[in-house]
């Protein structure tokens, strides 16, 4: 073949369709990512309450697939999930808010003794004679108004303040998982393993185990397939003759 016919063979391959496809794949990998202004609005809506459904739609997404292109958004490694970790790290050290702080919370709620926040007669402190360590283990303070029956007889309006305190428990929870305390996974070790047993049984008894193929109407015993396939008796033979059966 001539140089002429090889020259126009392959601008004939280099425009086939086959080739064209994969050159355009490849410069579409070449361009590089940009964040829209629709992808830069999520990642401010994010922020709000890190709902990325909720965020998506804020940002301008359609709702009836939001529920899966917002969370694609903060797949690893890609640009709007780096973006939110960029934010979320400048607005922690912004307000201060560190791992070693919110530990400490934890602490302080998990250890605190609700007995500091009481006088010695039973009435509760005013929250200006809170320490810090006091007023952490404090989830909220409602205040009702009542009326009750004076001294004197007469009716009267009376305050009752009530304290909820935070959930000691999850504190300590939280806590004991963050030092290893705590495992979820629950491990079982079996020192003789049923297929271990299983087999041991079938040899002390002779049998063998049952070969399950198909349906269960398939199973079959080997012990069985081999008395089946074994000789017959002349009585045996006998009495399969009288019954029709040979």
């Amino acid at each position: 073949m001539s140089d002429i016919e090889n020259s126009d063979k392959g601008r004939e391959i280099a425009r086939s369709p086959f080739v064209q496809g994969n050159l355009d794949a490849m410069l579409r990998r070449q361009k590089p990512e940009v964040m829209t202004e629709q992808d830069k609005l999520f990642v401010t809506e994010y922020l709000i309450d890190l709902n990325a459904t909720q965020a998506w739609i804020r940002a301008g997404g359609n709702p009836t697939n939001a529920d899966k292109v917002g969370p694609r958004k903060l797949k690893p490694g890609s640009l709007t999930s780096i973006a939110i970790a960029r934010a979320l790290a400048e607005r922690s050290k912004r307000v201060g808010i560190t791992a070693d702080r919110v530990l400490m919370e934890i602490a302080r709620i998990a250890l605190g003794d609700p007995r500091v926040l009481f006088r010695e007669d039973g009435s509760l402190r005013t929250p200006t004679e809170y320490t810090e360590d006091d007023a952490a283990m404090i989830e909220g303070i409602k205040t009702r108004r009542i009326v009750e029956v004076g001294e004197d007889g007469k009716m009267q309006q009376a305050e009752i303040q009530e304290v909820k305190l935070a959930s000691k428990i999850g504190a300590l929870t939280q806590l004991g998982r963050h030092l290893g305390l705590f495992n979820d996974k629950l491990e079982v070790t079996v020192q003789t393993p049923l297929a271990q047993s299983l087999d041991a049984a079938f040899k002390r008894t002779g049998r063998q185990p049952l070969v399950i193929q198909g349906d269960a109407e398939d199973v079959t015993d080997d012990t069985e397939q081999e008395r089946d396939a074994a000789p017959l008796t002349d009585d045996e033979l006998s009495l399969r003759q009288m019954l029709g059966l040979e």
